[in-house]
């Protein structure tokens, strides 16, 4: 039987859920705004036979707290008001001795450390490690036996969990704005297909604050849906959840990996395969531009890489679309590291912002650090609008002077002297990328003064 997601179970006045109460088992409190990951949990834990609770906040779960003793508490850390890591001090003074596991999309070393330091049990990334985390609750719980491990999620036929006619399997990834999830379709010929399908989240907080998500995430799919490029990825479909109603968008599922990852090495490639994927990114921008949308947001978390190098970008959620009825100009959108200098002056970015962005992100993938670094959101506004980034051939010797002089040209504090399209940029990249020595090709026209542009 399909299970379809229904907050209807869910009382409105606490945010709670409970099974049903029996005596001899354990109680565990899963504590998640996001109602898909709960009932998922609540699922694999209720096949061990353990009584789960659900809360959707960490205020829900401090008012069960207060009144019910728990043998173990699951958190998700980024949350609309309280976060997991203020749920765990709290628990840990009301119910000193109860184990906290703490769970996240948003994996950083440094949540990872404080959360071992106050105390939790685990701290576990999503998409979460299935093995991991029964391995976990069997520590926590001593039952010297192996809990039983479903092959996959939802493998058990009652307890499959759906978005529209899209079958969750996993959670890849949240931030603020939604949640991504792993999902497969059956179609009309019997064959099953893997996607990624995004699903609005709301803060639940300020309706206003609702309202403006909600614009932007359908402005995200107007914009997918307008670009058809190998470079970017492609939406497939769109439509609304039932109970509750939100939207949600199917896109590929991109077996890739973040940029990030090849910027620190981790992935290898040589410097003429760097030009490569950033020869890639321009093309999907000139299909972007093309259409009279600015991206906006272009950085290492927003694009993928492929086993074979083929790059992917993706995110167009604060992307400006043209007569678009939202007027936010205004508003400071980005990441601070890539910002363009006039993107902190005036919060005003257009296609030129975007090749600075990808000016910064291409250092960074060439020299396997940033061109502009700061502490806090002043230290890289002063970074990026007034200092230079150290020269290229200073940190890598043999670095390409004719990539050099591309990087001086995208990253140019004065709009006017960037590249004013990206098909310049595509044109300089593929003279790179053609010659036979790019070692040997001298700079392009232009590029005479190295100490305007770096730091030597």
């Amino acid at each position: 039987m399909k299970t379809t997601i229904d907050k209807s179970t869910e009382p409105v006045e606490t945010g709670v859920v409970a099974c049903d109460a029996s005596p001899n088992r354990r109680n565990i409190l899963v504590v998640d705004d996001e109602m898909q990951i709960r009932k998922f949990i609540r699922i694999v834990l209720e096949e061990q036979e353990f009584q789960v609770f659900e809360a959707h906040d960490a205020q829900a779960a401090l008012s069960m707290i207060a009144v019910k003793n728990f043998d173990l508490v699951i958190s998700d850390i980024c949350m609309p008001g309280l976060t997991g890591i203020e749920l765990l001090k709290e628990v840990r003074r009301q119910q000193a001795g109860v184990p906290v596991l703490l769970v996240t999309g948003i994996p950083g070393v440094d949540d990872a450390v404080e959360c071992m330091r106050l105390g939790a049990v685990e701290y576990l990334p999503k998409p979460i490690d299935m093995d991991r985390f029964y391995s976990t609750i069997a520590d926590i719980f001593d039952t010297g036996e192996e809990l039983l491990v479903p092959d996959s999620p939802g493998d058990q036929p009652n307890d499959d969990c759906y978005i529209g006619e899209y079958k969750i399997l996993s959670t890849l990834g949240e931030g603020f704005n939604g949640v991504v999830f792993q999902v497969e379709k059956t179609d009309e010929n019997g064959q099953t297909h893997q996607y990624a399908l995004k699903l609005l989240r709301y803060t639940g907080n300020n309706d206003a604050a609702d309202r403006l998500q909600t614009k932007r995430f359908f402005r995200e799919i107007e914009t997918l849906a307008k670009i058809d490029h190998p470079n970017i990825v492609k939406t497939h479909d769109y439509g609304y959840a039932e109970n509750p109603r939100l939207p949600y968008f199917v896109m590929d599922y991109i077996r890739g990996r973040s940029l990030k990852l090849v910027s620190k090495g981790l992935v290898p490639a040589t410097i003429a395969e760097k030009a490569g994927i950033i020869r890639q990114l321009a093309d999907a921008l000139c299909a972007t531009h093309a259409q009279d949308i600015c991206h906006r947001d272009i950085k290492p978390d927003n694009i993928l890489v492929l086993p074979d190098l083929t790059a992917k970008l993706m995110d167009y959620s604060v992307a400006q679309l043209p007569d678009s009825e939202l007027t936010i100009d205004e508003e400071l959108l980005g990441s601070p590291a890539y910002i363009s200098p006039e993107g902190f002056l005036s919060g005003k970015i257009d296609n030129r912002g975007d090749l600075f962005s990808l000016g910064a992100v291409a250092y960074e993938l060439f020299l396997g650090d940033k061109a502009y670094k700061g502490l806090s959101f002043a230290d890289f506004a002063t970074a990026v609008c007034r200092e230079k980034p150290y020269e290229p051939r200073h940190v890598i010797a043999e670095f390409p002077i004719a990539l050099q002089s591309i990087l001086a040209r995208l990253l140019k504090k004065k709009i006017e002297d960037r590249y004013q399209c990206a098909e310049d940029l595509v044109r300089d990249l593929d003279i790179c990328l053609q010659a036979d020595e790019l070692e040997a090709l001298p700079a392009f026209e232009g590029y005479e003064d190295k100490g305007q542009d770096w730091e030597v």
